[in-house]
C-alpha cells in the first residue's frame, strides 16, 4: 500500500464491542497482510463492501455484544439480540444462490 492509501490508524465510526488493537499473528485480533496486488482491484473493492455490509449487519442485529463475541470466539453463532429475530441465532446464507453462479458460494460479497 503506499502511503496515501493506508487506512487511518483511528476511525471514526468503530463499532463498539470490536477490537480494533494491535496484534500479532498468535493474537485472537490477528489481522493477515493485505496482498498489494489486489490492492485497489474491483475484487479488492467488492471484498471490502461485503465485509463491511457484513459488519454492518451484525451491529443491527446486535451481535457485537460481549456475549456475542464470546460465542464467535468459540466458534459458535452469535445470538441475535435485537430485532424481530431477537433469541435466535444468526446464520449467514447466499445471496446469489450456488446454483445460479457456483463460483461466488465462497466469496464474502455473496454472503449475508
Amino acid at each position: 500500500m503506499t502511503q496515501d492509501k493506508q487506512p487511518d490508524a483511528t476511525p471514526n465510526d468503530s463499532i463498539e464491542g470490536v477490537n480494533t488493537g494491535e496484534s500479532g499473528a498468535d493474537s485472537s485480533n490477528f489481522q493477515p497482510t493485505i496482498d498489494t496486488n489486489q490492492a485497489g482491484t474491483p475484487y479488492a473493492g467488492f471484498l471490502s463492501w461485503g465485509l463491511l455490509e457484513n459488519l454492518k449487519i451484525a451491529k443491527e442485529l446486535g451481535l457485537l455484544t460481549p456475549e456475542g463475541m464470546a460465542e464467535l470466539r468459540r466458534g459458535k453463532s452469535a445470538t441475535i439480540t435485537k430485532g424481530q429475530y431477537a433469541g435466535q441465532d444468526a446464520e449467514a446464507g447466499l445471496v446469489i444462490p450456488k446454483a445460479v453462479c457456483p463460483e461466488l458460494q465462497n466469496q464474502v460479497m455473496n454472503l449475508e
